[in-house]
């Protein structure tokens, strides 16, 4: 038997065929009983498959034209071939079912023998059970092709839904659909569980869901749904539940679906986020107290130096005051140079209330107190105020002021900013050895802002070093804490500033900061 595979029309390049050894055993048996009840010399079946079949098993020599097995396959008549050679007459019968064709049966007689018609009447039945034995193997192998797909399509929506639920789980979140008509939801199971409800619930009406919010958000995320679904926006909002008796807090996102017909829906996630806020908080806390720690750090640096800005005023108050009790009790009072005394003495109450309005400020962290600042005064002041510490550290100070136009800011925290730099100066300054110390201060016009400068001649760091000298924590000092420099660049770009540091040549560092100008 030989079975080969046979090119198809177009018109049957989707004909699926049963597997090939099941067509392989069909056309084994039929040419068997054939050559049998025909009794022929031999023969062979071709097959018209797009596969050809596993097992081949030649009965005659030779192969038929492909153009002949065209002919006889796309008819629906035997064809008789005369006898050729040493070969006798053939008899060419198609295969055929409801579908097209299956292929040809060959019948080589002995030669001399005649073909009739009762031959080819008594191998009809044996091609007609062989088409219905093919049909019902090409249905069974379609079925089995169907169910074996149809498990392996089963087997990913398992995996792929086990997947998402045990994504969620680990996420705390579920997703819905919300029917803006009806105000009923759709929602998956981790979707019940984050608000407690029956899981067997088909649907969740909206006065089911509104009533697990608590009271004091109600009305506000209820709001927030109603204007999203009014105007066709995402959601994206939060509120509070109460599940086994701990407040929850959900963060609910989701977007119109705008290609489904029908009732328009919503598609969301609702997520469970009160680990994450919790976390969120108690690091906005850290925070808040790191600030007040830095504050409090840079506070006692900055006490000592305003205590002796204090003392000055105090001390003329007194003299002030005495000096006006001695016009009076003159006889008669000189009350001219009494009033001058006392008009003084208030001049110095005014400016000791402003340097302690000024440390209640640094300590609370109060918003910025802006009004017109004149840099250069603010320069004369802190230096003023560390002159102490400048002249016992036999610090050279050198002072570099341009005509600088005014900026907005507040006093007292940009006076904190520029003590905090000039501090940090002397501490490096302190440390030189065998050359001068000097502290340069610069004022000068920078583009649309007014530049302040730090330069001193200190032991060069390294690029290391420089990259992280305005981050907390960071100190090149044995006993200092890292604060001074953090706070002056939060100073800085609260007032929408800029600051940055670049080495200088052959020694030291210079500080540059730029305030934008009124």
């Amino acid at each position: 038997m030989i079975l080969e595979r046979i090119a198809l029309r177009s018109s049957f390049a989707e004909f699926r065929t049963p597997p090939e050894a099941e067509v392989a055993r069909l056309a084994e048996e039929l040419l068997e009983r054939a050559l049998d009840q025909a009794n022929a010399f031999g023969g062979a079946v071709y097959l018209a498959a797009p596969e050809p079949p596993a097992m081949a098993k030649e009965r005659v020599d030779g192969e038929l034209p492909r153009e002949l097995l065209e002919l006889v396959w796309n008819g629906s008549e035997a064809l008789r071939l005369a006898t050729a050679g040493e070969v006798g007459e053939q008899l060419l019968i198609p295969l055929r079912h409801q579908l097209g064709p299956i292929g040809v049966l060959q019948v080589v007689f002995e030669h001399g023998r005649s073909v009739g018609n009762e031959t080819l009447a008594a191998l009809l039945p044996l091609v007609e059970r062989f088409a219905a034995a093919h049909e019902r193997a090409r249905l069974g192998a379609m079925l089995e092709r169907e169910r074996r797909a149809r498990l392996d399509t089963e087997t990913v929506l398992r995996e792929t839904t086990s997947m998402l639920v045990k994504h969620q789980q680990v996420g705390r979140m579920g997703d819905f659909r919300y029917n803006t008509r009806t105000r009923q939801s759709f929602a998956s199971l981790e979707c019940y569980k984050l608000f407690g409800l029956d899981p067997t619930l088909a649907v969740v009406d909206f006065e089911v869901w509104a009533e697990k919010i608590i009271p004091e958000d109600r009305q506000r995320t209820v709001d927030e749904l109603t204007t999203s679904v009014a105007n066709l926006l995402p959601m994206n909002f939060e509120y509070r539940i109460v599940l086994d008796g701990q407040i929850r807090r959900l963060q609910c996102m989701g977007d119109v679906d705008r290609d489904h017909h029908g009732d328009l829906y919503y598609y969301g996630v609702l997520t469970d986020v009160t680990e994450r806020r919790e976390t969120e908080a108690a690091l906005r806390r850290q925070q808040s107290e790191l600030e007040n720690a830095l504050r409090l750090a840079s506070l006692g640096e900055l006490a000592g130096s305003i205590i002796h800005e204090i003392n000055q005023p105090l001390t003329a108050i007194a003299a002030n005051a005495e000096a006006s009790l001695r016009w009076l009790a003159h006889s008669p009072p000189e009350l001219d140079e009494a009033r001058e005394a006392a008009e003084g003495a208030v001049r110095d109450v005014h400016r000791v209330v402003a340097v302690v309005n000024g440390l209640r400020s640094l300590v609370r962290g109060s918003d910025l107190q802006r009004s017109r600042v004149r840099i250069n005064d603010l320069l004369r002041d802190v230096l003023a105020m560390t002159r102490v510490e400048l002249d016992r550290a036999r610090i050279r100070t050198q002072v570099e002021l341009e005509d600088v136009p005014e900026v907005d800011g507040d006093v007292t925290q940009l006076q904190q900013a520029i003590f905090n730099l000039i501090r940090n100066a002397i501490d490096v300054l302190e440390l030189v050895a065998g050359r001068e110390r000097r502290l340069t201060v610069r004022s000068a016009v920078d583009g649309d802002g007014v530049r302040v400068s730090i330069v001193d001649v200190g032991d060069p760091i390294s690029p290391a070093q420089q990259a992280k000298l305005f981050e907390p924590l960071f100190t090149t000092k044995v006993d200092g804490l890292g604060f001074g420099l953090t706070i002056t660049r939060k100073i800085v770009l609260a007032h929408g500033g800029r600051i940055w540091a670049e080495p200088m040549q052959p020694f030291g560092m210079a500080v540059h900061l730029v305030l934008p100008r009124l």
